[in-house]
């Protein structure tokens, strides 16, 4: 997955972690013997935590994007320290590229919030799947 686009990644991750949250876990071993029902919990488990781990290292990756994308004093939003003389002779070509970057970074900030999101129900998930190994 790691060669997709990082937005890309994002939403097959998503969807992955939609369908693990789903998952009821006695539903899942209904039937099962001991030994495969504490194997199924075991690797639903460790599904659980892999994602959640996917989920941090892209939300990280896509925080360290935009927050590494430029320096500070190009950042578009400190546009409101330049001078009105200097906002005034802007190009149409450079704000332009200011505000691709400001769009850019907020869908980034989007996708990082939605992974953070996804993950919260996991942890009671992977929490009572842990506790069902013991």
């Amino acid at each position: 997955m790691r060669s997709l686009p990082e937005h890309r990644q994002a939403e097959v991750l998503l969807h992955r972690m939609a369908d693990l949250a789903r998952v009821e876990i006695d539903v899942l071993v209904a039937g099962a013997a001991d030994e495969v029902a504490r194997q199924l919990i075991a690797a639903y488990a460790e599904d659980v935590a892999d994602a959640m781990a996917e989920a941090r290292d892209l939300s990280i990756a896509l925080d360290r994007a935009h927050l590494g994308a430029r320096p500070a004093e190009q950042d578009p939003l400190n546009f409101t320290e330049v001078s009105p003389a200097k906002r005034r002779e802007l190009s149409d070509e450079d704000l332009e590229r200011m505000t691709r970057a400001l769009e850019t970074r907020a869908e980034r900030r989007r996708q990082a919030a939605a992974l953070e999101a996804a993950a919260a129900p996991m942890l009671a998930k992977l929490r009572e799947a842990d506790r069902r190994l013991v």
